[in-house]
């Protein structure tokens, strides 16, 4: 790590990113690593602008950049704007995900500088009644003393489970389904019944997911859509977000006991190189069965992932699933919220992933 700096924040310009910011984005987030308890440094393989405004659905998606007076970039952050259930109904959010600030310039408030700017972007696009959300890995207490600058408290939680591969898909007793984008009713329909409840949950429309399975990132076709069927009743699927296609995430550090342990955990693989493929699984009521399937399937046709990574809740119907137990290695995440007046007790919340 380089010389720490000071500078003054009212001296660091924020603007938009643009597609020319490609190599600056590049160089910000392979260097500085995420300061949670589990330390991420991504390797991009394709370019981060394109990465992070098309990967996600939104409504819209601006990226700040913070720099300071001699034009050095020290700080990025986005902000997705879209529609999600919050507080038991469909409300406007902005989802602040995708900070990063140098490590040379830690210290000096370009964190909350970037926060500022970001509900600003959103507050204009939704309106000032828009509900601000970050996603917040335990342990990052830095992001966690930012989000308190503006936040109203962390009334949610989920985790982030990994899971390995399988080198065959075992017996289950269902037909599976790569669904065109042509024909997408029956899996929206069946994803948003299953997350119906959930808190934080951005619903899906046929048109924005179409889209997104028929759009390439740099010639990368990156979502896939799944369905399992059982006497020709469709009773499970998964949104698959191949994002190993795009970056890899190598584990720089980890909590003391995990460094010390004589293996690492399931999750993480032994190069510590994580190349996931995200798994946003659904099942019918009554079929948790078919939740195990579902993953079962998706685990033995990743692709060159190394990984299976999914966002879920405990709490909520996919505590179900056999495979999905936490472990040592599996992220916790908090939901910090501004806007939400009176969360609901004991509400299972959405994955995180947009």
């Amino acid at each position: 790590m380089g010389e720490s700096h000071a500078v003054d924040t009212d001296e660091i310009r924020i603007r938009r990113v643009t597609p020319r910011d490609a190599d600056t984005l590049k160089r910000l987030f392979e260097t500085n690593p995420d300061g949670g308890d589990v330390q991420f440094a991504p390797t991009f393989e394709t370019d981060p602008y394109e990465t992070y405004t098309r990967l996600v659905p939104a409504d819209d998606i601006v990226g700040l950049l913070a720099e300071t007076p001699t034009g050095r970039a020290v700080g990025a952050g986005f902000v997705a704007v879209s529609e999600a259930r919050i507080g038991g109904e469909i409300r406007p959010r902005g989802y602040l995900a995708g900070l990063v600030v140098d490590n040379e310039y830690r210290g000096n408030g370009i964190a909350k500088e970037l926060a500022t700017a970001r509900i600003r972007t959103a507050e204009e696009t939704a309106g000032a009644d828009v509900v601000i959300a970050a996603a917040i890995q335990s342990g990052n207490e830095p992001s966690k003393a930012v989000a308190r600058s503006w936040a109203d408290g962390f009334p949610y939680e989920y985790c982030n489970h990994s899971v390995s591969l399988r080198e065959t898909e075992p017996e289950s007793g269902f037909a599976y389904e790569t669904v065109d984008a042509s024909d997408l009713s029956t899996f929206v329909e069946g994803i948003n019944r299953f997350y119906r409840d959930a808190e934080m949950y951005v619903p899906y429309e046929e048109d924005s997911l179409a889209a997104m399975l028929e759009t390439p990132i740099e010639d990368e076709y990156v979502h896939r859509c799944d369905m399992l069927a059982r006497d020709g009743e469709y009773v499970a699927g998964a949104h698959l977000i191949e994002q190993h296609k795009l970056l890899s995430a190598v584990v720089e550090s980890l909590p003391p006991e995990l460094e010390d342990a004589d293996e690492l955990p399931p999750s993480i693989p032994d190069d510590r190189e994580i190349r996931p493929t995200f798994a946003i699984p659904w099942f019918k009521p009554g079929h948790p069965e078919a939740g195990d399937a579902v993953i079962e399937h998706v685990r033995a046709n990743a692709g060159r992932a190394n990984r299976v990574m999914i966002p879920f809740d405990p709490g909520g119907p996919l505590g179900q699933v056999d495979v999905l137990t936490p472990d040592e290695g599996t992220l916790r995440l908090n939901w910090a919220l501004r806007g939400l007046e009176e969360p609901i007790p004991d509400a299972y919340v959405a994955p995180g992933i947009g």
